[in-house]
């Protein structure tokens, strides 16, 4: 058995694994799911201030859940938190057995999720950037109310694309800004997975082939869903981790 840790993406928290969290404790694995500072929405909510969250501080709170576990660790990563995962790839590759990348930023050594977009993207793959509304202190940002369903949530039901936008909230700028640092030599002996979205929105599919096809992966698992799986395509998630378990 397995003990996987769910990390949600940005402007998101840990609900968006209701789902898929039970459906993998059924198979038998043990299942973490944690709000990353200052994106714990969910009364009672987290009240780390934004101006204080980096990237480094989102690995440091993860950590200790990976170092206490009893069971090989799948690192599972969505969106904006494949920074994450690959932070602490670099940090801890003697405890993880897996990382797992969903619709996810797998960055080269050296790029911030601004500065990959900066060097790849075109005008018309900004998907989330062109909804982002900055706050006046730039410390952090919210996703436009009226743009989320057609970026997260394109393949879900009017019901579940309602619900989780209505969970969306404030995101800390400064990950977004902070380099991700990784080496063959740690980072590079985790086995890691990539499990691709082909109307994906959010991270076009062009961008996320542009990352698995400079830092390549085990596999790639593809999916054709929107950016948010774990609502559009909750059993064939559930199904692919689950054959990633060890």
């Amino acid at each position: 058995m397995s003990t996987f840790i769910l990390i949600h993406g940005a402007w998101h928290d840990a609900r968006i694994w209701d789902r898929v969290a039970p459906a993998l404790r059924s198979a038998g694995h043990t299942v973490v799911t944690p709000n990353l500072p200052g994106n714990g929405f969910e009364p009672p909510a987290d009240a780390t201030p934004a101006a204080a969250v980096t990237l480094a501080r989102y690995a440091d709170a993860i950590a200790p859940s990976i170092e206490g576990a009893d069971a090989p660790v799948v690192l599972v990563g969505h969106s904006m938190a494949g920074i994450v995962v690959s932070a602490l790839a670099e940090r801890l590759p003697e405890r993880l057995a897996k990382i797992v990348y969903i619709a996810a930023f797998m960055l080269p050594d050296g790029y911030s999720i601004v500065s990959f977009y900066e060097r790849c993207a075109t005008p018309g793959m900004m998907g989330a950037r062109q909804a982002l509304r900055l706050s006046a202190d730039q410390t952090f940002s919210t996703i436009d109310p009226d743009a989320a369903r057609a970026l997260f949530f394109n393949r879900c039901t009017d019901a579940d694309a309602t619900m989780a936008a209505g969970h969306l909230g404030p995101q800390p700028a400064q990950p977004r800004r902070d380099p991700v640092h990784v080496t063959e030599e740690r980072f590079g002996r985790v086995p890691r997975v990539y499990f691709s979205t082909l109307q994906d929105r959010t991270l076009f599919p062009a961008l996320q082939r542009r990352m698995y096809a400079e830092l390549v992966p085990t596999r790639v698992v593809k999916f054709d869903t929107d950016h948010s799986p774990f609502f559009s395509a909750t059993d064939a998630l559930v199904d692919a981790l689950l054959c990633e378990a060890v």
